[in-house]
């Protein structure tokens, strides 16, 4: 990283503005063995990774990605993606005086003014290259920016501003989340990661204990005993709240049916998935979406 400016930002002064959002799908067509050119990072990017088969340089460390990663890049990196990958592609200025989204060129042909370096231990918390679940809360919020940005309406800009917040606190909730560091310190840890990581993508699925405890090569009663050591849950519950936290952002995020969105994170039947989310949230599916709707 080169020497920019460090600026103390306080979290009640985040502002963002969305300077340039962009969904890149052609990154597969390019030759095996291509790299984009070196470029030095002048503003806070965030990208999520919807398809890969490649990586990126950063500050000279190499992180191979994959769907699910969200990158995480501050003024002043160095960066250099190495395809195949397709993603979506956000720049933000972060205090929102910096910056004009009008003239903001991304890529330019002649060196820009760095954005400063903000320095704030909620940002500083956010890994370079994390991979926050559920993928669905995220492609959602990226998928929000990039529609509103591509609208340009003349309420767009107050809209981007508080998806990017958004954004940013699911963010800075997600990668402050404890899991991935008790995880790591596991003798388990990699057993448990591949667990995780099959209920993340197969929420809609049946996720029997003994199905899990399969993936791990282990006793259902054992492999019970380790996931609750290393989550601090039962496999049960964590598998519940993580649907009732996708089944929120679902009905945030999209008009789907409320019995479709029961569907979508593995509860077929609809009174039991209303009976679920009521002990979860304490208000219906029904009533969570009408609170929202009365509040846009």
């Amino acid at each position: 990283m080169i020497d920019i400016e460090r600026v103390a930002l306080p979290a009640e002064a985040f502002n963002p503005r969305v300077l340039f959002c962009d969904l890149y799908t052609h990154e597969f067509s390019y030759p095996k063995g291509y790299r984009y050119p070196e470029r030095y990072v002048y503003d806070y990017e965030l990208e999520l990774i919807i398809h890969s088969e490649g990586a990126m340089y950063i500050d000279d460390r190499l992180y191979p990605v994959e769907k699910g990663d969200v990158v995480f890049r501050r003024p002043g990196q160095l960066t250099q993606g190495i395809p195949p990958y397709n993603c979506y592609l956000i720049c933000i200025d972060l205090a929102g005086n910096v910056k004009d989204a009008g003239t903001y060129a991304f890529c330019p042909a002649i060196p820009d003014v760095f954005q400063p370096y903000y320095i704030n231990p909620l940002l500083e918390a956010i890994p370079v290259v994390c991979r926050p679940y559920p993928y669905e809360k995220y492609q959602h919020l990226f998928d929000r920016v990039y529609e509103e940005f591509s609208a340009a309406s003349d309420t767009s800009p107050m809209m981007l501003k508080s998806y990017a917040l958004r954004l940013l606190t699911v963010l800075i909730q997600d990668a402050g989340q404890a899991t991935n560091t008790v995880i790591a310190s596991s003798p388990y840890g990699k057993v448990i990661k591949a667990v995780l990581d099959h209920i993340h993508h197969h929420i809609d699925a049946r996720l029997s204990l003994d199905a899990l405890a399969k993936i791990a090569d282990l006793s259902p009663t054992y492999f019970h005993k380790v996931f609750r050591e290393a989550i601090g849950t039962t496999p049960n519950e964590y598998i519940t709240r993580f649907r009732m936290e996708l089944a929120k952002e679902l009905l945030l995020s999209t008009d789907t049916p409320i019995y479709k969105v029961g569907q979508k994170v593995g509860i077929e039947n609809a009174p039991y998935f209303s009976y679920l989310f009521k002990k979860y949230t304490g208000i219906s599916p029904d009533v969570f979406r009408k609170r929202h709707t009365d509040m846009s």
